[in-house]
């Protein structure tokens, strides 16, 4: 669309302009009014030097209304290799392109950066609707394969008062059989028992018998054990060194299962020393005593009592 108008860029300020303008017209005003020998020729003067100074062009515009935009962002998590899951999706893209250029949209891809294990799709789309403006964004789409691990970036999208959809991928009905820790502690006391709970969940798989669950950690013998799917179970660890313990607990894999990512579960617990307590009884000081006494007071693990009898 093509528009034509005339626009002004004054040389001065408005106000500076208005100013002088109203000036110049004062001392005018007692020629004019006395019908002086050319005050009209004055008169003419100023406005053509307002004129010049108000700075009057002519304009032409052109103007084209952009298209509205709708983001698609794809899941790239290994999850999505899994099956005809990239074929899917690549699928749905085309099917996407299409209706895009037949509504007059602007298709706009997002591809999230691969992570082991996770499906982190919130937070690319939050950042990608941040780098468009709110008038043009139409919608978006999600392409996933329904797994969401960054929630915490839903309250950005909500905001942005757009609709958001989900193009789910894969076949719901695949059986799958997963790990998950209800109860690990942080901290533990080298050679004190810890238990760590845990509980082995199924989806789509017809229970029969218990399933093998086996527990890894540096140093030892792996452990198994049966374990009925659904029912919580604890394990007694016993930390033997002060440090970080690497645990993993794994399940074996179900008949037709394809995502093996989610059958084991890893956690650190942190394994410390109980406080040694130390009684010191001394005489009469001296150096050596002394030089025990720092010597000990300096050691975070000892918990020293000192009594001095004269």
């Amino acid at each position: 669309m093509t528009t034509h108008g005339i626009e002004l860029a004054p040389l001065l300020p408005v106000w500076l302009l208005g100013l002088l303008a109203t000036l110049a017209l004062l001392l005018l005003v007692p020629a004019l009014l006395a019908r002086a020998r050319g005050s009209l020729w004055r008169l003419a003067f100023l406005l053509t030097l307002v004129a010049a100074i108000l700075n009057p062009q002519m304009v032409r515009e052109t103007r084209r209304a952009l298209d509205d935009i709708v983001l698609a962002v794809v899941d790239r998590s290994a999850s999505m290799r899994l099956g005809d899951r990239g074929s899917e999706v690549e699928a749905a893209l085309a099917s996407l392109r299409r209706a895009a250029a037949a509504d007059g949209l602007e298709l706009r891809v997002v591809e999230t950066p691969e992570a082991d294990g996770r499906s982190e799709v919130l937070t690319p789309l939050a950042e990608a609707m941040g780098e468009v403006a709110p008038d043009r964004l139409s919608a978006a789409v999600v392409i996933s394969d329904g797994r969401i691990d960054d929630p915490e970036a839903a309250a950005r999208i909500v905001a942005a008062g757009r609709p958001v959809h989900a193009l789910i991928t894969g076949d719901r009905d695949l059986p799958d059989r997963r790990i998950e820790v209800l109860k690990a502690p942080e901290f533990a006391l080298v050679d004190r028992p810890v238990t760590v709970q845990l509980v082995v969940r199924e989806h789509n798989i017809v229970p029969t018998e218990p399933v093998t669950l086996t527990i890894r950690r540096l140093g030892a013998e792996p452990e198994r054990r049966l374990v009925t799917p659904g029912t919580p179970v604890e394990i007694t660890l016993r930390p033997e060194r002060r440090g970080k313990l690497l645990v993993e607990a794994s399940v074996e894999a179900a008949p037709g299962e394809r995502v093996l990512v989610n059958n084991r579960a890893l956690f650190t617990i942190n394994a410390v020393r109980d406080r040694l307590r130390v009684l010191l009884v001394s005489g009469e000081p001296h150096p050596g005593e002394r030089v025990w006494r720092d010597t000990l007071k300096s050691d975070p693990a000892v918990d020293l009592i000192h009594f001095t009898i004269l």
